[in-house]
């Protein structure tokens, strides 16, 4: 149930911004709860720790794969892959509108 909020949330958010990540203090709506820390429950299960490693370890395969998935979109490291597909979806966004457009340094 967790993991399908965060998937809908995560696909929510990036329709509004293409480059939207979950944060640890993120919170939001839920069929449990009016602001439930979604980013904080992630938070808890993400690094080496050993309360971290507990937690992945009660998860099944299959929801160890999702939640890799969700990590990929979670802090401020931002992959090279990521990063090159939000720039080639603001490229693409800009030239509909003026197909001359070019990325200036300060965009």
């Amino acid at each position: 149930q967790a993991l399908d909020a965060l998937k809908e949330e995560l696909r929510t958010q990036r329709q509004r911004d293409p480059t939207w990540r979950f944060k640890q203090g993120h919170k939001f709506k839920t069929a449990w709860a009016e602001e439930w820390p979604g980013g904080m429950w992630i938070g808890k299960r993400v690094g080496d720790g050993e309360q971290a490693k507990k937690k992945r370890e009660s998860m099944s395969q299959a929801e160890l794969e999702e939640f890799n998935e969700l990590i990929e979109y979670y802090g401020t490291d931002i992959k090279i892959r990521q990063a090159l597909d939000a720039l080639k979806e603001e490229l693409r966004t800009q030239r509909q509108r003026d197909p001359t457009w070019r990325f200036k340094q300060g965009h």
